[in-house]
């Protein structure tokens, strides 16, 4: 029992922490990764021909970008520019209802897929066929709150408390041991679901520098 208690425990943190985990400081032009509504793009290709700017991308990549995203208020168009860089699917986070290319809610014509629809997902996974290049599968046609995927509520509390403290402490860190002169941005944390919580910052030559926090 407390085996199964024990992996249950682990298999819902994972769920809650694996985007920041995989992607941490992957934000450079030759490896460039941002996560936005659960899934992962992969925006290597495209980050120097951002109509912003390369280091804005680059500040914001190698972590779950969202709220960043959202609050610019991107265009439908610039929706389905992302789409084709999709590089890993959260299946919890897909709208499968969505039955046209125009993502309408055509509940009548929906068939459930008849392959895994749960997990991650390759995009080009049988179960996505065309609905990936739909407008609103994967991530919403206009400015949304994150989607959340499904979980318990008891781990995902746990993580976002935990993660406020990570953030303060890792924040007196920077200030005290690197400095505002010594790193772009700020300071970011994710939870290592093997480890523990881990700390990375991005350094003055634009490279990923990763911190293992004090312990208490």
């Amino acid at each position: 029992d407390n085996m199964k208690s024990s992996m249950k425990e682990f298999y819902f943190t994972f769920t809650e922490t694996w985007l920041n985990y995989t992607i941490a400081g992957c934000n450079s032009t030759e490896k460039c990764l941002i996560g936005l509504h659960g899934h992962v793009f992969d925006i290597s290709n495209f980050v120097e021909h951002h109509p912003g700017s390369t280091e804005t991308l680059l500040l914001q990549a190698g972590r779950d970008a969202t709220v960043f995203f959202e609050s610019i208020g991107h265009s439908l168009a610039a929706r389905r520019l992302a789409l084709g860089m999709c590089a890993v699917v959260n299946g919890q986070c897909c709208r499968w209802q969505f039955a046209s290319q125009e993502g309408s809610n055509n509940v009548a014509s929906y068939h459930p897929p008849l392959f895994a629809t749960w997990g991650l997902i390759k995009p080009r996974c049988r179960s996505l066929d065309i609905k990936r290049n739909i407008v609103g599968f994967l991530a919403p046609r206009k400015r949304s709150s994150p989607r959340f995927q499904g979980g318990l509520y008891r781990i995902r509390e746990r993580i976002r408390r935990e993660e406020e403290i990570q953030l303060a402490d890792a924040a007196r860190y920077a200030e005290e041991s690197i400095g505002q002169n010594g790193m772009f941005g700020g300071i970011q944390v994710y939870y290592d679901p093997f480890c523990g919580w881990r700390w990375w910052y991005t350094d003055r030559d634009f490279n990923a520098a990763f911190a293992t926090p004090p312990r208490s």
